[in-house]
This record gives C-alpha cells, structure tokens and sequence, in this order.
C-alpha cells in the first residue's frame, strides 16, 4: 500500500510536495483544473515503479529549477513492514546520485555519491557500495543476499501496482469502457487510473467505487460530483509552483499562498 509520495524538481513540482495516505482510505481521489499537474502525479508514480522495476524511466527536471537532480521518494507498506525509499537523479548525466532505503527510521542502505557518503547495516555489502555504477539504482547490481532481499521487496510491491489512462484506450462506448474498468477491479492489487470519470456518468463512477475490491485506488477525476470516495486531494498551479494538498489541509496551503 501506498503511505506517502514525495517529489521535488520533478516534472512540474517546484518545491517539494507530499501527497500522504491514509492506510484506512481505499480510494483517493484528486481534482484540480487543466494542466494544473494531476497527470504528472501520476507520471511521477510511474517513475517511481519504474525505477524499483529496473525499467527504463522518463524524468524532466522542472522547468522552472536551475538543478537538472530530481528528487523523488516513496513510503510503502508491504507485509505489515513500513518502508521509505528516497532517490535524487541527475537528469543531464543519467545518474542516481543519491539513495536512501530506511524502516521506521532505521537507515538500511544509503549511497550519496555527492557528498561520498556509503552506508549499510551488512559489512559485505558496504564495502562494496562506491564501485557500483552511479547510473544503477544498488538493490538491482549488488548480488549479495541482503540486496537480493531488498530487491524481492521492491519489487513484489511494484508488481502489484496498476496504472492506466482510460484516455489510451481504443473503445466506443462508456459501457465498453466500464467493463474494461471493472476487470481491473482486485484485491490484491494497487490501481491508479488517470481520466477515471472521461466518459462516464458521475453515478456510474460512483459505483464502480462503491464496487471496487482493489486493496488501494487512486485516480485523476474531473467531475466534482464524485463524492464516493474516502480521500480527496487537490492539485493547484500558482505562477511556477504547483501545489498538492488534501480537503483536510486547505486552510494551512492557503497560509501558504498568502507567504509568497
């Protein structure tokens, strides 16, 4: 499950944001207006299963950044075990500069070619940390068991992630593209859908999340009469920055636009 999404001179995020989940909440929901950024959210997340899958990723350093490192992070939960992984990816020279894996705090690896920092709570994986190539990510080029065990967690969870645009879709019809939706539907499964509601009726949207047996559900909507739903998030442009905040927190963003 996911807990928390971090990103920071990525894509459209300026500053930092963090998009924070509640483990009780099946389904999110996230609003905002056009090419305010909800669609480089989910990109973002893309990136992210990308990298813990070994696959070839797409990162742009925000336009608005003079640093071409972006910053990315996740914290997840897999097995009933908490854990929080950081990357920093220079995007001119295709290098991951800086990771970091911690549980509930504990540090369990962290490379930061920047400032020559290994560390590892194994000894033979440590000492073996500054001669892998910077433009890897560690848990998938060290071959020592504890990396190995690594792996097997990021990449058991990345499996269980889905990710569509119902807008790639090839189909006539809203009823086609409901039972399409409802074939996604699995309790064993992480789904996160963008353009969830083009098409369809707010009703039907919300039923099929009444519906919907996926162990999470996070998805880009643009009706605003969707209200099925346990979370709702909102993603707002001011000028260069882009801001991502849930119902709960609106009166502490708007503080925020006040300060700049």
């Amino acid at each position: 499950m996911f807990l928390e999404l971090r990103a920071k001179k990525c894509f459209v995020f300026n500053n930092q944001i963090v998009f924070s989940l509640d483990p009780t909440n099946k389904t999110t929901a996230i609003y905002g207006p056009n090419n305010a950024g909800k669609t480089c959210l989910i990109k973002y997340i893309q990136a992210m299963k990308g990298i813990l899958l070994n696959q070839r990723i797409e990162l742009k350093s925000n336009l608005f950044s003079n640093d071409s490192v972006c910053e990315l992070g996740i914290t997840f939960e897999y097995e009933k075990k908490e854990y929080s992984y950081d990357v920093k990816y220079d995007t001119k020279t295709n290098q991951f500069v800086y990771e970091c894996l911690t549980s509930k705090g504990d540090v369990l690896y962290k490379k930061d070619l920047l400032n020559r920092i290994f560390d590892c709570k194994d000894e033979q994986t440590k000492k073996f940390m500054s001669y892998i190539a910077s433009d890897n990510v560690l848990f998938h080029f060290m071959d020592t068991k504890y990396m190995r065990d690594i792996k097997e967690i990021f990449v058991s969870f990345a499996k269980m992630i889905d990710i569509i645009n119902t807008n790639q879709w090839n189909v006539s019809s809203g009823a086609e593209k409901l039972i399409k939706l409802l074939k996604h539907l699995d309790p064993q499964r992480i789904l996160i859908v963008d353009n969830l509601d083009d098409g369809l009726d707010s009703e039907v949207v919300n039923k099929i999340l009444e519906m919907s047996t996926s162990s999470q559900m996070i998805f880009v909507a643009y009706n605003t009469s969707i209200l099925n739903c346990d979370d709702f998030w909102f993603v707002h442009r001011e000028n260069e920055n882009v801001y991502v905040y849930s119902f709960d927190n609106v009166d502490n963003v708007m503080e925020l636009y006040k300060r700049e």
